[in-house]
Protein backbone atom coordinates (compact mmCIF):
# COMPACT_ATOMS: atom_id res chain seq x y z
CA UNK A 1 0.00 0.00 0.00
CA UNK A 2 1.09 3.27 -1.06
CA UNK A 3 1.43 5.84 2.05
CA UNK A 4 1.78 9.63 2.46
CA UNK A 5 4.98 10.08 5.03
CA UNK A 6 3.92 12.81 7.42
CA UNK A 7 7.80 14.06 8.12
CA UNK A 8 6.76 13.31 11.47
CA UNK A 9 9.48 11.06 12.29
CA UNK A 10 8.07 8.67 15.10
CA UNK A 11 4.71 8.73 13.61
CA UNK A 12 5.75 7.60 10.41
CA UNK A 13 7.19 4.71 12.35
CA UNK A 14 4.01 3.73 14.11
CA UNK A 15 2.10 3.75 10.89
CA UNK A 16 4.39 1.72 8.77
CA UNK A 17 6.09 4.64 6.38
CA UNK A 18 2.94 6.83 6.76
CA UNK A 19 -0.52 7.45 6.02
CA UNK A 20 -2.38 5.60 3.61
CA UNK A 21 -2.87 7.31 0.22
CA UNK A 22 -6.39 8.12 -1.10
CA UNK A 23 -7.08 7.89 2.88
CA UNK A 24 -10.39 9.86 5.08
CA UNK A 25 -8.13 10.48 8.28
CA UNK A 26 -9.88 12.36 11.48
CA UNK A 27 -7.67 14.19 13.94
CA UNK A 28 -10.11 14.42 16.80
CA UNK A 29 -9.65 15.68 20.44
CA UNK A 30 -10.41 18.76 22.79
CA UNK A 31 -10.33 22.43 22.11
CA UNK A 32 -6.74 22.89 22.57
CA UNK A 33 -4.87 19.64 21.83
CA UNK A 34 -2.82 20.47 19.01
CA UNK A 35 -4.71 19.10 16.35
CA UNK A 36 -4.31 21.87 13.83
CA UNK A 37 -0.65 22.29 14.38
CA UNK A 38 -0.33 18.42 13.96
CA UNK A 39 -2.28 18.79 10.67
CA UNK A 40 0.13 22.13 9.93
CA UNK A 41 2.74 20.12 10.52
CA UNK A 42 2.33 17.57 8.45
CA UNK A 43 0.71 19.53 5.41
CA UNK A 44 4.40 21.63 5.42
CA UNK A 45 6.40 18.57 5.13
CA UNK A 46 4.56 17.31 2.29
CA UNK A 47 5.08 20.94 0.96
CA UNK A 48 8.65 19.66 1.09
CA UNK A 49 7.81 17.07 -0.85
CA UNK A 50 6.51 18.72 -3.68
CA UNK A 51 2.73 17.73 -2.77
CA UNK A 52 0.15 20.77 -3.16
CA UNK A 53 -2.39 20.82 -0.29
CA UNK A 54 -5.27 22.69 0.48
CA UNK A 55 -6.65 24.03 3.17
CA UNK A 56 -10.12 24.90 3.91
CA UNK A 57 -10.85 26.53 7.23
CA UNK A 58 -14.61 26.81 8.31
CA UNK A 59 -16.35 29.25 11.05
CA UNK A 60 -13.62 28.76 14.36
CA UNK A 61 -10.46 30.63 13.16
CA UNK A 62 -9.17 32.81 10.71
CA UNK A 63 -6.82 32.29 7.95
CA UNK A 64 -4.20 35.45 8.70
CA UNK A 65 -4.56 34.55 12.64
CA UNK A 66 -3.47 30.58 11.89
CA UNK A 67 -0.65 32.14 9.90
CA UNK A 68 0.40 34.37 12.29
CA UNK A 69 0.61 31.75 14.90
CA UNK A 70 1.87 29.49 13.20
CA UNK A 71 4.94 31.70 12.18
CA UNK A 72 6.42 30.46 15.54
CA UNK A 73 6.68 26.88 14.35
CA UNK A 74 10.33 25.46 13.10
CA UNK A 75 7.95 23.61 10.31
CA UNK A 76 6.55 26.90 8.95
CA UNK A 77 7.62 28.58 5.75
CA UNK A 78 5.89 31.04 4.02
CA UNK A 79 7.42 29.91 0.29
CA UNK A 80 4.46 27.68 -0.06
CA UNK A 81 1.78 29.50 0.17
CA UNK A 82 0.13 29.98 -2.89
CA UNK A 83 1.43 27.67 -5.02
CA UNK A 84 1.86 24.28 -2.57
CA UNK A 85 -0.19 25.39 0.37
CA UNK A 86 -3.47 26.78 -0.29
CA UNK A 87 -5.70 28.39 2.26
CA UNK A 88 -9.34 29.13 1.53
CA UNK A 89 -12.26 29.72 3.75
CA UNK A 90 -15.20 27.75 3.27
CA UNK A 91 -16.95 29.31 6.41
CA UNK A 92 -17.87 32.07 4.81
CA UNK A 93 -19.50 30.26 1.74
CA UNK A 94 -21.42 28.67 4.66
CA UNK A 95 -22.14 32.38 6.00
CA UNK A 96 -22.76 34.23 3.03
CA UNK A 97 -24.26 31.81 0.40
CA UNK A 98 -25.62 29.03 3.42
CA UNK A 99 -24.65 25.67 3.48
CA UNK A 100 -26.60 24.16 0.40
CA UNK A 101 -23.49 25.93 -1.67
CA UNK A 102 -20.60 24.29 0.81
CA UNK A 103 -20.81 21.10 -1.73
CA UNK A 104 -20.30 23.03 -4.73
CA UNK A 105 -17.63 25.11 -3.59
CA UNK A 106 -15.61 22.33 -2.33
CA UNK A 107 -15.88 20.67 -5.81
CA UNK A 108 -14.61 23.35 -7.25
CA UNK A 109 -11.43 24.32 -5.35
CA UNK A 110 -10.75 20.50 -5.59
CA UNK A 111 -10.90 20.87 -9.41
CA UNK A 112 -9.23 24.15 -9.79
CA UNK A 113 -5.91 23.31 -7.27
CA UNK A 114 -5.93 19.59 -7.84
CA UNK A 115 -4.48 19.14 -4.06
CA UNK A 116 -3.18 15.62 -2.86
CA UNK A 117 -4.19 16.69 0.66
CA UNK A 118 -7.34 18.15 1.20
CA UNK A 119 -8.05 19.11 4.95
CA UNK A 120 -11.35 20.90 6.39
CA UNK A 121 -10.63 22.84 9.53
CA UNK A 122 -13.09 22.11 11.45
CA UNK A 123 -15.24 19.60 9.99
CA UNK A 124 -17.60 19.63 13.10
CA UNK A 125 -18.13 23.30 12.42
CA UNK A 126 -19.33 22.30 9.10
CA UNK A 127 -21.31 19.15 10.36
CA UNK A 128 -23.51 21.89 12.31
CA UNK A 129 -24.40 23.42 9.66
CA UNK A 130 -25.71 20.56 7.47
CA UNK A 131 -29.24 19.61 8.49
CA UNK A 132 -29.39 17.35 5.75
CA UNK A 133 -27.51 14.08 7.25
CA UNK A 134 -26.90 12.63 3.53
CA UNK A 135 -25.30 15.51 2.16
CA UNK A 136 -23.15 15.33 4.80
CA UNK A 137 -22.58 11.98 4.75
CA UNK A 138 -21.49 12.61 0.83
CA UNK A 139 -19.40 15.62 1.72
CA UNK A 140 -17.22 13.03 4.17
CA UNK A 141 -16.25 11.11 1.36
CA UNK A 142 -14.81 13.30 -0.86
Amino acid sequence: MERLKTGVKNLDRILGGGIPLYSLNIVSGAPGSGKTIFVQNIIFNSARNELKSLYLTTISESQFKMVRHLQEFEFFSDEFFGDKFIYEDLGSVARKQGYDKILGYLTDMVKKYKPNIVVIDSFKAIRDLFPDEKLLRFLSLI
